[in-house]
């Protein structure tokens, strides 16, 4: 939240991007107070966004997985499009990573642990994130061709069916075709916009639509709220033809 007004003669700095926004960064004449987009707290700062987001330098160094472990601790949030948006905000989070998987299966299970129709543990996110660290692996993605959010999805419904189940040793293939159609659904979009962040909310819609059709958990929020404000950022980005850019939404 932004507490004091930008200088209007603040000068600009083109090569420096928000990593939130991408907007050019701003160098003040003087100090303004800000709130970190992400831990909240007060900070007096020279440069800023434009947008008014700011990130200290605690956050801008606190790995990923410390992020992970706050949000499953602390957000009330069922809308786990909101949550993976935040998280793949944080400024430590590679533009290509396996990571984004991690992402996934936190987004989603904390989103259902709060929903509240199906009662998970943290302990039981946080083992979820862990395995899905394990088999979301670059060396296994790059040897195979096979996305690591294909693992994601298993890790985070098989989590979901087990805590349905009362038992993890139950599997009647429930699982194994949800991850096949997760794979089709992917493997159908290759043609357009390559982008992990792209790759998150897509599963995230089909995987949010399965778990409302089979256990009736009922998530907040959809893809289509999402604007993507970094297009061109990474590689195999297409602006014109990814539903999310905000070219489209000029």
């Amino acid at each position: 939240m932004l507490v004091a007004e930008a200088n209007p003669e603040a000068r600009v700095f083109p090569e420096k991007r928000c990593a939130l926004c991408a907007e050019n960064l701003e160098y003040l004449d003087e100090d303004v107070i800000l709130n970190c987009y992400f831990c909240g707290e007060e900070h007096r700062a020279r440069v800023w966004c434009p947008e008014g987001h700011f990130v200290c330098r605690t956050c801008q160094h606190m790995p990923l997985s410390s992020v992970l472990e706050e949000v499953i601790r602390v957000s009330g949030s069922r809308n786990p499009f909101d949550i993976a948006q935040f998280l793949m905000s944080h400024p430590t989070l590679e533009k290509h990573s396996c990571d984004h998987a991690w992402i996934f299966t936190a987004a989603l299970l904390v989103a259902v642990k709060n929903e509240g129709s199906i009662s998970l543990s943290d302990e039981e996110i946080l083992a979820a994130l862990e395995s899905t660290k394990e088999q979301s692996n670059p060396k296994f993605v790059h040897s195979t061709g096979v996305c690591g959010m294909a693992a994601a999805v298993g890790v985070a419904f098989q989590t979901v069916f087990s805590a349905v189940r009362g038992s993890t040793e139950q599997n009647d293939g429930t699982t194994m075709r949800v991850v096949a159609q997760a794979i089709e659904h992917l493997a159908d979009d290759t043609s357009r916009c390559r982008c992990c962040k792209r790759v998150v909310l897509i599963t995230l819609d089909l995987i949010v639509s399965l778990m409302r059709a089979r256990f009736n958990v009922n998530l907040e929020g959809a893809s289509d709220e999402y604007i993507c404000r970094t297009f061109g950022s990474v590689g195999y980005c297409d602006p014109d033809s990814c539903q999310f850019s905000g070219v489209l939404s000029r």
